[in-house]
């Protein structure tokens, strides 16, 4: 029996503490905050917060790097997708806002993320300073929780509602076996992300002293906006998943009022599962195991805070090829500390820049090195050597042909493409509608050399404006 420490409304798991890295603690007002976000982004958060770094000038940030997110998240046969997915969630981070009730009525509106940034194979997300005290050295009123419960989860709902019903569970008991806590429908949509809190029309309703419900009425979002879809979409899915998984799951009551018996409230019956099955508490050990393995390496190979040196033979390299300390600090954390596979990348990356155009030095390295170093060098763009002979190529054509005769090359190289409708032709058409346009825009904004000018820069991972 998992033993507990109430200090008011603050709890701490034993067991889930045993290894601190492991554990999220967010303030019960952060819990409680009116935000929308995808699962992706709720993960992210919450494996940041374990592995937190404040430096001098006070910045809240965490780093990730794609590789172990792949092995946390169960990805590992994921090839280049995850990629994709952390530029898109980027923008849904920095874009999202949070509102956060504080005492008397208090609240306060902010972004929770300000800045991703994805640099030589780090993705560091920063934190609104304003943040701190929901994140940082909490003592009273917080809730946490282990990560490895959270990371297995497919649903968001999912994971907001575990949050919500860890946030009482310290008051489950063997005396006290089932807890309960109420909240309005409408609240809980907005809070657990079915409603957006920042739509304008909710805004102005709330400025004008709008109730929740008539604050649900006027948003935007119309999905799930009766109760049937949001109790089958939404409260029966996430009950379903918590059953399946977690160490805590919940029933439910609903409060009716009314004539119609319309379901204003629903009351969460929180108690301990011990119906999860064999599989998932072994999941959750080896998710557990999988964190606690990736964040000790971290914290050993922080950037920020690099307790050991480089090798000397690393060491050796700085300043070559304009490589600084921090390039070789990136390299070498990417090959997990094993310096030989460092030179062996950066001299095939010197060999390779002999016959072939290499635009991102650094960046070639880290790709080497991902892929085992290379026996013979060759030209690599985003991770394919078969792109790169592609690359090679069109690189040696181009180079003896005048400008016309390059926009000549570049608009058949195009047509060629199209009409072949060749895999990496279909990969570009996928990026250029993640990035909310489509190939007729592209091709009435550019002409055709353009067109298959910005294909082969974009081929070569370069960045390019599509219209």
């Amino acid at each position: 029996m998992n033993k507990t420490k109430n200090k008011g409304n603050t709890v701490e798991n034993e067991n889930a503490t045993k290894f601190g890295d492991l554990v999220v603690r967010k303030s019960n007002e952060f819990i409680l905050g009116k935000y929308k976000s995808s699962l992706l982004e709720e993960k992210l958060v919450a494996i940041a917060i374990t592995r937190i770094q404040v430096d001098k000038n006070s910045n809240i940030t965490a780093t990730i790097f794609p590789n172990e997110l792949k092995e946390m998240l169960g990805r590992e046969k994921d090839n280049g997708h995850i990629y994709r997915d952390l530029k898109k969630v980027s923008k849904e981070m920095t874009g999202h806002v949070i509102e956060l009730k504080g005492k008397e009525g208090d609240f306060h509106i902010l972004s929770l993320i300000t800045n991703a940034d994805y640099v030589n194979g780090h993705f560091t997300m920063t934190f609104n300073s304003k943040m701190s005290e929901h994140i940082l050295d909490l003592k009273s009123h917080f809730t946490s929780y282990s990560l490895a419960n959270t990371l297995s989860m497919k649903n968001q709902y999912s994971f907001r509602f575990y949050e919500l019903i860890k946030m009482d569970a310290y008051k489950v008991t063997d005396s006290c076996p089932f807890v309960m806590h109420q909240y309005g429908v409408s609240e809980l949509k907005f809070m657990v992300g079915v409603l957006d809190i920042n739509d304008d029309k909710v805004r102005a309703c709330q400025d004008a002293g709008g109730t929740w419900d008539e604050m649900a009425d006027v948003c935007k979002e119309k999905r799930m906006q009766d109760w049937g879809s949001f109790k089958r979409r939404v409260l029966d899915k996430a009950k379903n998943e918590l059953d399946e998984i977690a160490d805590y799951t919940f029933d439910y009551n609903l409060m009716k009022s009314g004539r119609g018996g319309k379901v204003v409230a629903v009351e969460l019956i929180i108690h301990r599962n011990d119906m999860r099955g064999q599989k998932a508490l072994e999941d959750a050990d080896k998710k557990e195991s999988i964190v606690k393995n990736r964040n000790n390496a971290y914290q050993q190979m922080n950037l920020d805070d690099y307790t050991q040196p480089l090798p000397d033979a690393i060491m050796a390299y700085r300043g070559h090829n304009n490589l600084t300390e921090y390039n070789l600090k990136s390299i070498y954390d990417e090959a997990d500390g094993d310096a030989s596979l460092v030179i062996k990348a950066i001299n095939t990356a010197d060999k390779a820049s002999e016959t072939s155009v290499i635009t991102n030095y650094v960046g070639w390295i880290i790709n080497c090195v991902r892929n085992g170093g290379y026996d013979e060098p060759q030209m690599v763009s985003n991770g394919s050597s078969d792109r790169g002979d592609q690359i090679r190529e069109a690189q040696t054509a181009l180079d003896s042909m005048s400008p016309s005769e390059m926009d000549d090359l570049s608009a058949k190289y195009w047509k060629k493409a199209q009409d072949k409708n060749t895999a990496i032709y279909q990969k570009f058409v996928n990026y250029i509608e993640s990035q909310g346009a489509n190939v007729t825009m592209f091709e009435a904004v550019n002409t055709p050399g353009e067109c298959g000018e910005k294909f082969m820069a974009w081929i070569k991972g370069e960045a390019i404006e599509l219209i």
